[in-house]
């Protein structure tokens, strides 16, 4: 009777820890999303004041983000110095793509959000600096918008996981008794 009861409970926390799991998948989601927003803040602030290239800011840049970002752009750099800007952005986006997959997937982020990421590297052909800063400040606009679009879907979204894990849990406790 004991050992039914707690398995009965060890089958509703399990269930319950699913559901608030998925409530942190969204925060994570949701923490990646402001991140990227400040990226693209600080990439276009450093373009604007120093009117530095695209390159040489990505490497400025690195210094001051978390991984697996701050190897990302040093890597970047070092690729443009080596190839030119002409094969510079198919191979930020092949390079992206190979090493930050498994790192998009655990964070959550969408096809479209990961497609403007990897449009990052298509900034570096721009010859005039207004446009380059119009485009990055475009982009986080874009940022800003998933963001809020987020924050209003976040509430719900947890508390339909956290009851959903508890409820399953109730039922499959039920079914097994």
């Amino acid at each position: 009777m004991f050992l039914k009861l707690f398995g009965a409970a060890f089958v509703i926390a399990g269930c319950s820890a699913l559901g608030i799991g998925y409530g942190r998948k969204l925060n994570l989601h949701l923490e990646e999303l402001r991140f990227l927003r400040e990226l693209y803040r600080m990439i276009r602030g450093e373009i604007q004041y120093t009117k530095e290239p695209f390159p040489e800011v990505m490497l400025e840049v690195s210094s001051r983000i978390k991984e697996p970002y701050a190897s990302l752009f040093v890597q970047a750099h070092r690729a443009f110095e080596e190839q030119g800007s002409l094969q510079f952005p198919q191979w930020f986006r092949s390079y992206t793509s190979g090493t930050l997959e498994s790192y998009r997937r655990e964070r959550g982020m969408t096809d479209e959000e990961w497609e403007q990421f990897l449009s990052l590297g298509g900034q570096t052909g721009y010859l005039d600096l207004d446009m380059q800063i119009g485009t990055l400040k475009l982009s986080g606009e874009r940022w800003e918008t998933w963001i809020r679009e987020a924050e209003s879907q976040i509430g719900p979204k947890r508390r339909i996981g956290s009851c959903l894990g508890v409820l399953g849990g109730v039922f499959l406790t039920i079914l097994l008794l």
